[in-house]
C-alpha cells in the first residue's frame, strides 16, 4: 500500500510501501468456572523499507491499543509541526511494532450468590475487568532495544504500558459498554489515571 503522490511527486510504484502485520485474540473459560474469562492479544507488524505516510498505521496508544496513551501517541521519534506542536515522525522511519494485552473477565453477580430477580437480575452480565497492555515501536534502522536499552536502539518515545480496571455491560445484544481507567506506570505528575477510556466495544 501507499500514496501515489508524495512530496508534490506523482508516480506509480516507487512511493509504494510493503508491510506485514499479525493480530491475534486468545480467549478461554472454564466450564465450571464461566463467570471468569481469560482474554489475551498479541499483535505485530513490520514494514519493508521504509513507511512513509503510511507509518502511521503502526503508532500505539488510544482505547483499543495502550490504553494509558492518546490515539497513535506512542512512535520511536518526534518532531515539532508547523504550529510548534510534538508530533510523532514518519520520517526515514522503517518501522516494527509488537503489542500484548491481557484481560481478566470477572463478572460477580452470575456466581448465583444474589437473587435472580429485579435490579439483581440487571446486574448478572457487569464485569469487572483489570487488564495490562504493553506496545513497543521501533524504527529498525536503529535496531531494538527495550526502554533501558542505549544508544540509537534506545527509541523511550514508543514503548508504553497500561494498566488498569474497567467495567463491561452488554447493551441492546450488539454493543458492549465500555468504561476503562488506565495508568501508565510513570509518576511525573502524580495523576491517577492517565486516560479514561468510554466505548461501545471490547479493547479486542
Amino acid at each position: 500500500g501507499g500514496p501515489f503522490l508524495e512530496d508534490r511527486t506523482f508516480r506509480f510504484t516507487e512511493f509504494r510501501h510493503n508491510w506485514l502485520e499479525m493480530q491475534s485474540g486468545y480467549y478461554y473459560y472454564h466450564p465450571s468456572l464461566h463467570q471468569i474469562k481469560l482474554a489475551i492479544r498479541l499483535d505485530g507488524g513490520r514494514f519493508f523499507g521504509e513507511g512513509g505516510t503510511n507509518s502511521d498505521r503502526f503508532f500505539l496508544g488510544g482505547g483499543r491499543s495502550v490504553r494509558s496513551y492518546g490515539f497513535r501517541d506512542l512512535c520511536p521519534e518526534t518532531e515539532p509541526d508547523s504550529l510548534g506542536h510534538t508530533v510523532c515522525s514518519t520520517k526515514n522511519q522503517t518501522l516494527a511494532y509488537v503489542l500484548t494485552s491481557y484481560e481478566l473477565r470477572i463478572a460477580p453477580f452470575a456466581f448465583g450468590m444474589a437473587p435472580n430477580t429485579g435490579l439483581w437480575k440487571q446486574l448478572v452480565p457487569l464485569e469487572f475487568v483489570p487488564f495490562y497492555d504493553f506496545g513497543k515501536v521501533w524504527n529498525l534502522q536503529k535496531g531494538f532495544a527495550l526502554s533501558g536499552g542505549e544508544g540509537s536502539a534506545h527509541q523511550p518515545h514508543g514503548q508504553g504500558v497500561a494498566v488498569g480496571l474497567g467495567v463491561r455491560y452488554p447493551l441492546l445484544g450488539i454493543f458492549n459498554f465500555r468504561l476503562d481507567l488506565a495508568y501508565n506506570g510513570k509518576h511525573d505528575n502524580g495523576n491517577w489515571p492517565n486516560a479514561w477510556v468510554v466505548d461501545l466495544a471490547q479493547a479486542f
